[in-house]
C-alpha cells in the first residue's frame, strides 16, 4: 500500500539505509578489540566503507524526498 508510489519508494530506501547504518555501527561495536591485532586494518576499512555507502544512501535518498515534494507542490494536479 505504501510503495505505490514514488515517494513510498525513497521513504523506504531511506529506512533501508538508516538500518544499514545502524547495522554496520553496531557490528563494528560488538566485534572484538583483539580483531584489529589479528586482521589489521582490513576489518575496518571494510566497516568504514560499507557505512559510507549507507550514509550516502541516505544523504541522497534525502535530497530526492526534497526534490519530490518540491515537484509536488509546484506541480499539485498534474
Amino acid at each position: 500500500q505504501y510503495l505505490r508510489n514514488s515517494f513510498g519508494v525513497i521513504c523506504a530506501v531511506l529506512a533501508v539505509s538508516n538500518f544499514g547504518v545502524s547495522l554496520a555501527f553496531f557490528t563494528w561495536s560488538a566485534l572484538p578489540v583483539n580483531l584489529y591485532q589479528i586482521f589489521g586494518e582490513l576489518p575496518g576499512k571494510i566497516v568504514g566503507q560499507v557505512a559510507l555507502f549507507f550514509l550516502y544512501g541516505c544523504e541522497y535518498s534525502h535530497i530526492v524526498i526534497s526534490f519530490n515534494r518540491v515537484v509536488n507542490i509546484a506541480y499539485p494536479l498534474q
